[in-house]
């Protein structure tokens, strides 16, 4: 019995939702309850590790929703806008995942006091607008298949 498998955005995002959450769960097993710690201004917020993983999560899980309802409408999408958009938000996540922890450990050991250097506010808020931006090609994607679907179906 041979298993096939079809290349659609929403399997890959929904993956990936289940993916982050397992990294989540094994995070919060073997680290124990890691907080985020967020200075905006003159004040300081703070977010448990898990409850952010799982925003994450949702996120993730909202967009393959977003990409499943477009599939379900018949809505024809851009592939190559599609494979973009998909490839560039989960490779955005991983970078940020990997980068984040390696600029807080050298920060942390660095002889110099380079102030943007161990900033990971500044690099967490680069790699969220660059992932927001991102947004954009699926909003593109989706306005040019509705436009193709509207103009065959005249």
């Amino acid at each position: 019995m041979k298993i096939t498998f079809k290349h659609r955005a929403d399997y890959y995002f929904w993956a990936f939702a289940l993916a982050v959450i397992i990294k989540g769960l094994l995070e919060f097993l073997f680290f124990g309850n890691e907080m985020l710690d967020i200075n905006i201004h003159d004040t300081y917020y703070v977010a448990s590790g898990l409850h952010v993983t799982l925003f994450n999560a949702f996120v993730f899980a909202i967009i393959g929703g977003i990409y499943s309802g477009l599939y379900a409408a018949g809505v024809p999408l851009v592939k190559k806008l599609t494979k973009l958009h998909t490839a560039a938000c989960m490779m955005i996540f991983i970078l940020a995942w990997l980068s984040l922890p390696v600029l807080e450990h050298y920060y942390a050991n660095s002889l110099f006091d380079v102030p943007w250097y161990g900033d990971t506010n500044l690099m967490l808020l680069l790699f969220l607008t660059a992932f927001i931006l991102m947004q954009l090609l699926l909003l593109v994607n989706a306005t040019i298949g509705i436009i193709k679907k509207l103009r065959a179906g005249n």
